[in-house]
């Protein structure tokens, strides 16, 4: 499909925007031979994904991009009907993407945090991705966490009132969740493709 993506990308009636700052700092970083699968699956509560998943993307950057989990499509054919169009729209984000990179971002209940990438790499290199602590554990992690630090739910006015010990633990909470491929919390809700 890459090279049928690659021709269509060249017409100018084609516009696409990365909306969210987790899609932006990927994109800053991607090119197309960064490029590694395209791959259509069965998402958790039935329907259909589409996927484009990234190689060699610096730490703390999303290495999946596609359909998001809350709204798959009904049927592998529609899925696969789509597919192309996602790969175009990806490879013309990559085509006129002119913005240095973005620093990447974890997403709180819609709001920003930076991501450190160093910090990341600190992670790895101290032997994180050979622990036992999972995507699930991570989320677990922000659920408890999020918890005991916003019990009566995160606002920015609350955030602000937090310790500087708080802080810092939620950040570091955020990027063990990054390390993970966790960008963003509370994670979109899996739903049911519409009939």
């Amino acid at each position: 499909m890459l090279p049928v993506a690659l021709e269509a990308a060249k017409s100018d009636d084609l516009t696409t925007k990365a909306i969210s700052k987790v899609a932006q700092a990927a994109q800053t970083h991607m090119t197309i031979e960064k490029f590694d699968a395209l791959v259509i699956h069965e998402g958790e509560m039935g329907g259909w994904l589409v996927d484009l998943l990234l190689r060699d993307m610096p730490p703390g950057v999303p290495t999946v991009l596609g359909t998001p989990v809350q709204h798959p499509y009904r049927t592998r054919q529609e899925a696969q009907n789509t597919a192309l169009d996602l790969l175009i729209g990806i490879v013309k984000l990559v085509q006129t993407n002119t913005q240095p990179p973005a620093p990447p971002t974890f997403e709180f209940y819609d709001c920003d945090f930076p991501i450190r990438p160093e910090a990341i790499e600190m992670l790895f290199a101290s032997g994180f991705a050979e622990s036992d602590y999972t995507s699930a554990h991570a989320l677990e992690r922000l659920r408890e966490i999020d918890v005991q630090l916003f019990p009566n739910g995160f606002t920015l006015d609350r955030y602000d009132h937090l310790s500087e010990d708080a802080r810092l633990r939620l950040v570091a909470v955020f990027h063990m969740a990054a390390a993970r491929g966790i960008f963003r919390f509370p994670p979109p809700e899996a739903k049911p493709p519409k009939s």
